[in-house]
């Protein structure tokens, strides 16, 4: 395993385009969110581009609807290698959700392969299909899409193993899960809560990238909650990580000299 030092070393050197995680339950406005930073194309699995319709600033969003797992293997190779002027132009591309694709490429493997599974459960062969296909994809638009890139996946919940305590956790599969955790710049957890007067509220956890393994020194530091946030909260959480991290590299550097 590499120290924290090369990590930080490596993304301190290589900055390069970044790629956000936020998940949430649904109409907490992980959507809105997204669709607030630049040049934005919006990879639309699940219909979600009609709650930019409240949102006059937006509603102009560019998307392109994602029936399939063929279609978005067809649109992210046309993203990688900067097919088309729509591609080309764009800045952001926003995956919504992770979730929902997953669940349709698992049920494309559902109708193409048997053996004697039960008709409505997926067989370990089609897990496996399912978790290669998307964290290899992802792992390319990641390295050499050269776009910034914002996964959305939904919530689920859970009761922990003594069944005491509820857990929230991004409802993809945890190996998916383990994979997107670890190429994310920024991990959030966006969540909604509506009063009485019909007024919601929304906040933002903002979590250490797992890229730097950053929890244990900088936790007090980037873990923190925003209200009502803007695409903004989202860029200045990443680069005060990267300025933390500039900070620790230059420290060690010092500390290593003196001695």
């Amino acid at each position: 395993m590499p120290r924290l030092d090369d990590e930080v070393q490596t993304v301190v050197k290589n900055p390069g385009p970044w790629m956000n995680w936020i998940y949430g339950d649904y109409g907490a406005g992980k959507t809105v969110l997204a669709c607030q930073f630049p040049n934005v194309l919006l990879l639309d699995t699940e219909g979600s581009r009609r709650s930019l319709l409240n949102h006059p600033e937006l509603v102009n969003t560019k998307f392109i609807a994602i029936e399939g797992w063929d279609k978005f293997k067809k649109i992210g190779e046309a993203i990688i290698l900067g097919q088309g002027e729509v591609y080309a132009s764009t800045e952001t591309i926003v995956v919504d959700t992770v979730s929902t694709l997953q669940m349709k490429e698992l049920n494309e493997q559902m109708k193409k392969l048997s053996g004697g599974r039960h008709a409505d459960l997926p067989s370990q062969a089609e897990f496996n299909i399912n978790n290669t296909r998307i964290r290899k994809l992802l792992l390319e638009l990641k390295e050499r899409s050269q776009k910034n890139i914002i996964l959305i996946s939904h919530i689920k919940e859970e009761q922990d193993e003594q069944g005491s305590t509820l857990v929230i956790r991004p409802s993809n599969s945890p190996s998916l899960s383990a994979t997107i955790a670890s190429l994310c710049d920024g991990i959030f957890y966006l969540s909604s809560k509506t009063d009485s007067k019909g007024e919601t509220t929304r906040t933002l956890r903002c979590m250490p990238s797992a890229k730097i393994r950053a929890k244990n020194r900088f936790a007090a530091t980037l873990e923190r909650e925003i209200v009502n946030p803007s695409g903004k909260d989202i860029i200045a959480a990443i680069n005060e990580q990267q300025q933390l991290a500039q900070a620790y590299t230059e420290s060690t550097t010092e500390s290593e000299t003196n001695a």
